[in-house]
């Protein structure tokens, strides 16, 4: 998945998401390379603990999501911006956005 990018880069920029027990992290694949190892076909390890670039606590936050074709918005009560991420395809940000809203209710 790709997150846009804050007013010093243009464009998205690449990150490794993970979503788990209402918690969904993010790790900039560049800076991470490597740290994330595959078990198997579907299944990825978490090695970088509590060391994420970014998170979103969905029991600690209220927070929304939207849909608009490949992009999946996180919108967080009080913050000042919202958070935009980039699926490869309309299909994964469908599964991104259905799995998100689970998170959240």
């Amino acid at each position: 998945m790709l997150k846009k990018a804050n007013n010093f880069f243009k464009g998205w920029l690449p990150k490794h998401v993970i979503l788990q027990n209402k918690i969904l992290r993010y790790y900039n694949v560049v800076t991470k390379q490597g740290q994330v190892r595959p078990l198997n076909d579907n299944i990825f390890v978490d090695y970088f603990g509590d060391n994420a670039d970014g998170f979103f606590n969905f029991e600690t936050y209220k927070t929304s999501v939207k849909k608009d074709g490949r992009d999946i918005t996180l919108i967080v009560y009080g913050a000042e911006r919202s958070f935009v991420f980039r699926a490869a395809s309309e299909s994964e940000a469908r599964s991104w956005y259905l799995e998100i809203k689970k998170h959240i209710s």
